[in-house]
């Protein structure tokens, strides 16, 4: 129990101890409680969706949703910025639910599976010295007592932005290579191509690391 309070739950909600025993609505909060929102409807539903194609898959033997798109910076980026600006999952569980893409396909492809729990992805068995990139919704970390309305922003430094914002991370085999922080805009429209050039380039220079 977490706190007293929670089952102690693997990144798919199952008991630690218990095989088989799930759990699902406000008790998925066991796994990012205080950091993001499943304790609420709002959060919890997207949960519950992954759930519902996780055990289609342990259970049923149905394939995992995966999509294929062509492995270069353009095609990411362009798939990565829809889904910033349109996809309510990521935004109503930021820092939690992610976007992943394995970089790995053949004949220069990759794939990608929307509305993952980030921990999750990272220690699934499929996610094994595979490269990943994973992008999620992000508000910035502010250090305790610090006064929210006088902080220092650079507009071209992401990692400076405190408003939820995009996070892109390369992972390979679970460790962390490259980030890059899309900054934040005040109507969430990371279309324009003032961030879509840093985009593609930060994206370019992770590809680049994989060879």
């Amino acid at each position: 129990m977490r706190e007293g309070r929670f089952p102690a739950l693997t990144s798919a909600w199952e008991s630690v101890n218990v095989p088989d025993l799930f759990f699902s609505g406000t008790l998925m909060q066991a796994r990012d409680y205080k950091r993001s929102f499943s304790g609420f409807i709002h959060g919890f539903r997207y949960n519950i969706r992954f759930l519902a194609d996780y055990f289609a898959e342990r259970y049923h033997g149905e394939p995992a949703p995966w999509q294929t798109l062509e492995r270069t910076p353009e095609a990411l980026v362009e798939r990565i910025a829809r889904r910033a600006v349109d996809a309510s999952s990521v935004f109503q569980l930021p820092g939690f639910l992610g976007d992943v893409y394995a970089l790995d396909g053949p004949d220069g492809t990759a794939s990608t599976r929307t509305d993952v729990p980030v921990e999750f992805a990272l220690e699934a068995p499929w996610a094994a010295d595979r490269p990943l990139l994973v992008m999620t919704l992000e508000y910035g970390k502010l250090p305790p007592g610090a006064d929210p309305f006088h902080v220092e922003r650079d507009p071209a430094d992401g990692s400076t932005s405190q408003f939820i914002h995009p996070v892109l991370r390369l992972y390979r085999g679970g460790e962390l290579l490259d980030t890059h922080h899309i900054p934040e805009d005040l109507e969430n429209e990371w279309d324009k191509e003032m961030y879509l050039k840093p985009a593609r380039e930060a994206v370019g220079r992770m590809l680049e690391r994989l060879r």
